[in-house]
């Protein structure tokens, strides 16, 4: 949960917790291999050769699983079928480069691109991989990506999105605080945008807020303002 008596300035918070064990771009030491096979079946899979100890720096889930005495750290391979093979070269491409970069390659910083809700659906897939294989330096760059979005261009998730982060990330996860704190902020309606499959904790939350503000307004005559995501980077951080 984000430290409160932390003060943000463009994104960091200052002090800047690293979520890493090491600083991630420094060159390891251990040139030790892994070899990781994604995808769901043999049709999609994709192989992918990374050194153990970047793998370890940045995640205990995999320093868990390649130290120990598992068949998988003996023969220093792993198979991961929950994983789309373009969201894992995504996260390869961060674990060497240290940028977060689509699947074509390029970064993620440029404004007219956050208007595509194939970017949206990227970055999602991302942060749910960095959640369920616990990389919390990736989860919050990839947090602080989509909040410069929302000051630059505050476009929202699609309703679809929406329903699939509250269904793949835990109830207490920064991601769905972003999420209704971006709604609240810039969503107008229709309420036919709303679909049967919307999440309920979901329209709860942002129902709580447009009531808070709504008593403001009546006790005190003033519409209050509501604070944008990119005024506050450090409630997404961990």
């Amino acid at each position: 949960m984000a430290d409160k008596s932390m003060k943000c300035t463009a994104g960091l918070c200052i002090p800047y917790k690293r979520l890493c064990k090491r600083d991630h771009w420094k060159t390891a030491s251990d040139t030790t291999t892994i070899t990781i096979i994604v995808g769901r079946d043999s049709r999609d899979e994709e192989t992918f050769t990374l050194l153990r100890e970047d793998l370890n720096t940045v995640s205990e889930y995999f320093e868990n699983v390649f130290l120990g005495a598992s068949r998988k750290a003996m023969h220093r391979k792993a198979v991961l079928t929950d994983v789309k093979p373009a969201t894992f070269k995504i996260f390869a491409k961060w674990l060497n480069g240290k940028l977060i970069l689509n699947t074509d390659g390029r970064g993620f910083d440029t404004v007219a691109r956050a208007h595509n809700s194939d970017i949206f659906k990227q970055l999602l897939d991302l942060y749910v991989f960095a959640d369920r294989y616990d990389v919390p330096q990736l989860r919050r760059e990839v947090l602080d990506t989509l909040v410069t979005f929302s000051h630059f261009s505050p476009t929202l998730f699609d309703m679809e999105l929406v329903a699939q982060a509250y269904d793949e990330l835990p109830a207490d996860s920064p991601f769905l605080r972003f999420l209704i704190d971006e709604y609240a902020a810039n969503w107008s309606g229709p309420a036919e945008e709303v679909r049967d499959d919307t999440p309920v904790a979901f329209l709860w939350e942002l129902t709580k807020k447009f009531c808070d503000l709504r008593s403001v307004r009546e006790r005190t005559g003033k519409i209050e303002h509501v604070a944008l995501p990119s005024e506050r980077f450090c409630n997404y951080h961990e």
